[in-house]
C-alpha cells in the first residue's frame, strides 16, 4: 500500500496493476522542471523504497 508520496509534482499517482507478487504498480506524469525527483513510498511512516528520476531538457 502507497501511503504518501513527497514531491509534489509525482502525487498524481494513479495504480495500474496488481502483479503476482501483490504488488501494485503505478503510473504519473513526469514533472516538466527538467532536474532530478525522488519517488519515496511511505508505509506506516517508514520509506519502503525510493525511485530517482532525472529529467532533462
Amino acid at each position: 500500500t502507497v501511503v504518501g508520496i513527497d514531491d509534489p509534482f509525482l502525487r498524481m499517482c494513479t495504480p495500474r496493476a496488481t502483479d503476482s507478487d501483490g504488488e501494485v504498480a503505478y503510473e504519473t506524469t513526469a514533472p516538466s522542471k527538467p532536474g532530478t525527483y525522488y519517488f519515496r513510498f511511505y508505509v506506516d511512516g517508514k520509506v519502503v523504497e525510493q525511485t530517482r528520476i532525472t529529467v532533462r531538457k
